[in-house]
């Protein structure tokens, strides 16, 4: 992590944190918006792990 932070994000949070940068409207808060999208797997893709012998 700190050869990551020293290397790759410390030279990058000058443009990522100014005023025009990507995170320009982001607030210190959260937010409802809509649900993820989900869709149920198919039957029988996943062990019913409560009925496997243990």
């Amino acid at each position: 992590m700190s050869v990551g932070w020293r290397d790759h994000v410390d030279h990058r949070m000058r443009m990522l944190m100014s005023p025009e940068g990507p995170f320009a409207t982001s607030r210190d808060r959260n937010s409802d918006g809509d649900p993820l999208p989900y869709a149920a797997p198919p039957a029988g893709m996943f062990a019913d792990v409560r009925t496997l012998a243990g």
